[in-house]
C-alpha cells in the first residue's frame, strides 16, 4: 500500500531532495535531458519562473516522491509542464494530482494552453494526459549525424562571412533569433536576460553562437553546443540547438551553408556525433538536415490542453 502523500509549493529547503530525485530518475523533458546540478541549479533560475510558485512537490513520511513544473510562457500564451515520479508511485494517483494541481496554476496564470512534452514509449503517461483532456498537437524528432560513418564533403565555398557571439552582443542574438523563430510554433520571443540565461543552462561559451553575415548585413545564426551528453559509450556529443536564416533571406541557400559551418565547428571540437531536435511538420528543415546526413533516431510527442479562463469573482 503506497504511503499517503501532499502536494505543496516548492520551498528552498527542498533543494537538497530536488536535486536527488532528478539526478537518481533523470528523463528527458522539453529543456534536454536534466541530468547535472549545474543544469538543475540553472533551471531553478529561470527568467519568468518563480519556483515558489511555479514549483509544486510531491512528498511523502518527510520525503520528496516527486514534483511538477510549471513554466510559464506568457508573452505566447501557455506553460509547459515537466514532471517527475519515484517508481514506487508512478502506478497511483500521483501523476493525475501533479498534472491536475499545474492546471489550476496555468488557469490562475491566464494562459490559453498547457502543453507536455513525452517520450512515445510513455504510454501510461500519454493515456494520462488523455484522461486529463489533453490532445496530441506536435511531433518532434530527434535527428543525430555519426561523422565517423558519414562522409560530409567539407570543402565548402562560403558565400558568407561568419564571427562568434562576443560579450555585449547579445542583443544581436535576441534580434536574429526572434526574427528566424517569430513566427514558429512554440517559439518565446526572448530577450537578453533569456539568452544569458540559455547559454548558462546550456553549458554553452560564446563562440558556440555563429552569426552569419552577407556583406555587412547579420542574415542568420547557429547555436551550437560541444559540451552536451553523452552516447551510450560514454562519448561526448555536440548539438545543434537552433539555426536559422531571417525571413528575407530565404532560399538563398544560407541554411545549407550555416548548417555545413555549423557541424565543422563542433568537429573541430573533438566531437563526432551530433544531434538537434526539429518539428515533424517542418518539412523545410526535415529535408536540409536529411541532405547533409542527420537521420532520425527518436522522436517525441507534444500534447496540448486548452486552459479556460477563471470565472470573474
Amino acid at each position: 500500500m503506497q504511503s499517503k502523500y501532499i502536494i505543496r509549493n516548492y520551498q528552498p529547503k527542498d533543494y537538497q531532495a530536488y536535486i536527488r530525485i532528478n539526478l537518481n530518475f533523470s528523463k528527458m523533458s522539453a529543456f534536454g535531458r536534466i541530468d547535472s546540478l549545474e543544469v538543475l541549479t540553472q533551471m531553478l533560475k529561470k527568467p519568468d519562473y518563480q519556483p515558489a510558485e511555479d514549483l509544486f512537490i510531491a512528498e511523502a513520511d518527510g520525503k520528496v516522491i516527486g514534483y511538477i513544473n510549471i513554466v510559464p510562457e506568457i508573452r505566447i500564451g501557455r506553460v509547459v509542464l515537466d514532471y517527475l515520479v519515484h517508481p514506487d508511485f508512478y502506478d497511483g494517483s500521483l501523476p493525475n494530482d501533479l498534472i491536475s494541481q499545474a492546471l489550476k496554476r496555468a488557469q490562475k496564470l491566464g494562459v490559453k494552453v498547457a502543453h507536455m512534452n513525452i517520450s512515445p514509449a510513455e504510454l501510461a503517461t500519454e493515456e494520462l494526459l488523455l484522461n486529463l483532456g489533453f490532445n496530441l498537437t506536435r511531433k518532434s524528432r530527434e535527428l543525430r549525424i555519426d561523422l565517423r560513418k558519414v562522409k560530409i564533403d567539407t570543402d565548402v565555398k562560403y558565400n558568407l562571412k561568419y564571427s562568434h557571439l562576443k560579450h555585449g552582443e547579445e542583443e544581436k542574438l535576441v534580434k536574429i533569433q526572434n526574427s528566424c523563430f517569430n513566427a514558429t510554433w512554440g517559439y518565446n520571443p526572448c530577450n537578453v536576460e533569456h539568452i544569458v540565461w540559455w547559454l548558462n543552462f546550456r553549458r554553452n561559451c560564446l563562440e558556440d553562437v555563429i552569426f552569419a553575415y552577407k556583406g555587412n548585413q547579420l542574415v542568420g545564426y547557429c547555436w551550437t553546443g560541444t559540451n552536451c551528453s553523452y552516447d551510450h559509450k560514454g562519448e561526448i556529443k555536440g548539438r545543434i540547438y537552433m539555426m536559422g536564416v531571417d525571413p528575407e533571406y530565404k532560399g538563398c541557400g544560407f541554411g545549407r551553408e550555416l548548417i555545413l559551418k555549423g557541424i565543422s565547428y563542433i568537429v573541430n571540437k573533438g566531437r563526432n556525433i551530433i544531434d538537434l531536435t526539429v518539428n515533424s511538420d517542418n518539412d523545410a528543415a526535415v529535408a536540409l538536415y536529411s541532405s547533409v546526413g542527420f537521420k532520425k533516431v527518436e522522436s517525441s510527442l507534444w500534447y496540448e490542453k486548452t486552459i479556460e479562463p477563471l470565472e470573474p469573482e
